[in-house]
């Protein structure tokens, strides 16, 4: 029994994992967008003011 309940958290750590990997991954994307974002809005007010 104790063996079958080890295996059972094994198996959800292993889910947690995956998902715990995507929002890390989709937090990174994002993190990147708005860095592109903030670049493009800093050129324009770099084109604005010349």
């Amino acid at each position: 029994m104790k063996l079958f309940k080890l295996l059972t958290f094994k198996r959800k750590l292993a889910i947690f994992w995956l998902v715990e990997g995507f929002f890390d991954l989709h937090s990174i994307v994002t993190e990147i967008k708005k860095d592109e974002e903030w670049t493009k809005k800093g050129d324009f007010l770099a084109n604005v003011k010349s």
